[in-house]
Formats: C-alpha cells, structure tokens, sequence
C-alpha cells in the first residue's frame, strides 16, 4: 500500500467538496458523506504511512530469471529487525493469464530461516525448477509470509 496516493486522494476530495459545494434536494447529507469519505482515506492513508515505516521497503536480488531445468537463487534483503527465531514461507509460482483469471501451471514451497545483514534481516531465495514444465506467456510471482517460529 502506497500511502502517497490515499493522501493525494483525500486531499483532492477535500478540495472538490470545498471547491464545488452541493446544492439541492440532499446537498448537506452529500456534504457529509463526503466529510466521511476524506475522514476514511485520511484514515487509510495514517496507517498506510505506519505501516511503511514499521515494514520498510525489501529488495529481491536475484542470480538471473527463473528458467525450467535451472534453479531460481537469490535473497530478498529486508529492513526488518526481527528475532532470528522467526522464520518465513516462500512460493515460488507461474501461472498461465487467461480472461476471466489466472491458473498456477506450477509452484513450490520452501521454508527458510533469515539471517542477519547490515540493514536488516535477509531471506535466501533457493528454488528447483523441474525442466518439463510449459512456462509459456507465464506469469511468476514469488510470495513472502511469515510464519510462527516452532515451540
């Protein structure tokens, strides 16, 4: 979430409610649902900015793109300053895009344990991509969660 744009919205609602006052039949229940509306996005964006300050920005750095019969190596260098004992669930996916949406031709998982870098924490990024798989017009993605660190 990007709280630049949900500032740059409420602030341009605010200023066409200001600028371009209602009249008519429901003109004062129109202004306030748009007071309720500049309030929301102010809202989101308040938390948007938070959260991008508590998360930080993370970069995957990769060995080249990911190709059937090779693997997939990189990191994903973070800003976060968790405990080593935290770990996370990467899935490494591609899909075929089709009209209505998209469908996984292929994916798999892995679980890795960060290390500690200059910045932040760092997650290995180590991938088998089996050869007989069709990765035509496919779309990859790569998806990060944290999971809860074993007992």
């Amino acid at each position: 979430m990007q709280p630049g744009c949900f500032w740059a919205l409420a602030a341009g609602w605010a200023v066409l409610t200001w600028a371009v006052p209602e009249t008519g039949i429901l003109a004062r229940e129109k202004f306030w649902v748009n007071v309720a509306v500049v309030t929301a996005n102010v809202l989101i964006a308040i938390y948007a900015t938070i959260e991008q300050k508590v998360v930080g920005d993370s970069t995957l750095v990769v060995d080249g793109l990911p190709e059937p019969g090779h693997g997939f190596r990189g990191k994903i260098e973070t800003t976060l300053n968790n405990e080593r004992t935290s770990r996370f669930k990467l899935r490494l996916q591609v899909g075929r895009r089709s009209r209505r949406m998209s469908s996984t031709s292929w994916q798999s998982e892995a679980i890795v344990q960060p290390i500690r870098g200059e910045k932040g924490l760092i997650l290995p990024v180590d991938f088998s991509i089996p050869a007989g798989i069709d990765v035509a017009d496919g779309l990859w993605s790569l998806v990060v969660r944290e999971t809860p660190p074993e007992q």
